[in-house]
């Protein structure tokens, strides 16, 4: 029979309570087990083994399952970083190919607008030659007729018709000089001048235009204060007077029976690129602050087709109109280094005239 001290004993009793799994209540297996260990001792280390390699089948299971998550995770954060920057890519693609659809429309514009620009300046050119051409006879003829008119001999009917030869050679050297207007050959005069001020001296001249009537409506409203611009003023007014007459024009010649409104009104605009507004007609690229000065009809509005080349010389959207009103318009605005905005529908046309803001003189 085998003797064991006391600390054989303890150890095989700690082991038996590992394997058992209960360290505080000995049940009748648990003291069957010791007696086992206690007959037969190479089982206890034997049950050692088992609980460590028990406990190492835990631990690398706890650290394979670790890992995975870990991993399952990194892997999951790598998705969406990747996501996020095929979300970007995109982004910057989209973004690059509205821009260079935009590109493509300012450059398809600036190539409307230099054609434009091209074809106005050969008429221009032109224009030119023809008035100085032009008044050289028309003072001839002139000269001639008030020679012709001085002469006491001659008796009343020739003079009659001397002051017709004279009056349509006025008429026709009004025409000679507005061509030179329109290509761009007479000096400017530029002073700081307050468009309201000058708009409301201009009234009474404006409302006595040929083809005003009494049942035409004048309107004018003031939408700023201090309108201050540098410009020859006996161009602007020619611009406002041919503004006026040709909304005359297209509220006599639609279906109003020449009842109408129209309205005049004063205001300011900042524009940061005039190439991309297809409303703006003028030679000036860059933007600005501007004050303005804009005529409004009740007419019956300019067809999609003719809006874009109301402004050439010789062209008319009316039966009476001469075709040079918005042509000189144009010109003496180009000269100012400003820009004109068009808008028309069925039932309102509003031309705005956009001129650069100054400041007024000293000691205005």
């Amino acid at each position: 029979m085998h003797r064991f001290n006391s600390i054989t004993w303890l150890i095989i009793l700690v082991s038996a309570l590992s394997v058992s799994g209960n360290s505080s209540i000995l049940c009748a297996q648990d003291i069957a087990s010791i007696s086992v260990l206690a007959v037969q001792p190479e089982l206890a280390a034997d049950s050692v083994a088992v609980a460590d390699a028990r406990a190492a089948a835990s631990f690398w299971k706890t650290v394979a399952l670790t890992a995975g998550i870990v991993l399952v995770t990194v892997i999951g954060l790598l998705i969406s970083r990747a996501r996020r920057r095929i979300s970007k890519i995109n982004d910057r693609l989209l973004t690059e190919q509205e821009n260079n659809k935009e590109n493509l429309r300012l450059r398809e514009r600036l190539g409307h607008r230099i054609a434009h620009l091209e074809r106005v300046e050969s008429l221009g050119d032109l224009a030119n030659g023809i008035a100085h051409d032009f008044n050289n006879l028309l003072m001839g003829v002139i000269a001639n007729a008030e020679a012709m008119r001085a002469r006491p001999e001659d008796g009343e009917q020739h003079r009659q018709c001397l002051d017709a030869i004279l009056q349509s050679a006025e008429v026709a050297a009004e025409l000679s000089q507005t061509l030179l207007g329109y290509a761009g050959k007479r000096t400017t005069q530029p002073v700081a001048t307050d468009l309201n001020q000058l708009i409301e001296e201009l009234l009474p001249l404006v409302k006595s235009t040929n083809g005003f009537q009494n049942n035409l409506e004048m309107k004018f409203e003031s939408l700023t204060d201090n309108a201050y611009a540098k410009i020859d003023v006996a161009q602007i007014k020619q611009v406002l007077l041919n503004l006026v007459r040709n909304a005359i024009e297209a509220i006599n010649s639609g279906n109003h029976d020449g009842h109408g409104v129209i309205s005049i009104s004063t205001g300011r605009e900042s524009i940061a690129n005039p190439e991309s507004n297809d409303d703006l007609f003028g030679t000036r690229t860059n933007g600005g602050d501007f004050v303005y000065f804009e005529v409004a009809d009740t007419g019956d509005g300019i067809s999609t087709g003719n809006i874009s080349r109301i402004f050439e010389p010789f062209f008319s959207g009316t039966e009476n109109g001469r075709g040079l009103g918005l042509a000189v318009v144009l010109g003496n605005v180009n000269r100012h280094d400003g820009l004109i905005r068009c808008r028309t529908d069925g039932n309102r046309t509003l031309f705005r005239i956009l001129l650069p803001e100054t400041q007024p003189a000293e000691g205005v």
